[in-house]
């Protein structure tokens, strides 16, 4: 995961602790969204209402493209 940051930060021309501020932000603001898809989503990572990590976010979005492709 690490790697991953690394390499969007270097894309981007920053550091991977703003990376990780940027997508702790999009969390953030996400979680909060009325739309029924988004709370859905938030509600099958945390069953707590905290917010979930970076990397546990990252790490459910490329399961959920892994399962897409494969149907």
């Amino acid at each position: 995961m690490e790697e991953i940051l690394k390499q969007i930060a270097l894309e981007n021309g920053t550091t991977v602790s703003s990376v990780k501020r940027e997508i702790e932000f999009a969390i953030h603001e996400a979680m909060n969204s009325p739309q029924s898809r988004a709370t859905g989503f938030w509600d099958e990572l945390t069953n707590d209402g905290k917010e979930p990590s970076v990397e546990t976010v990252i790490a459910a979005i490329v399961l959920q493209v892994k399962n897409k492709m494969k149907s």
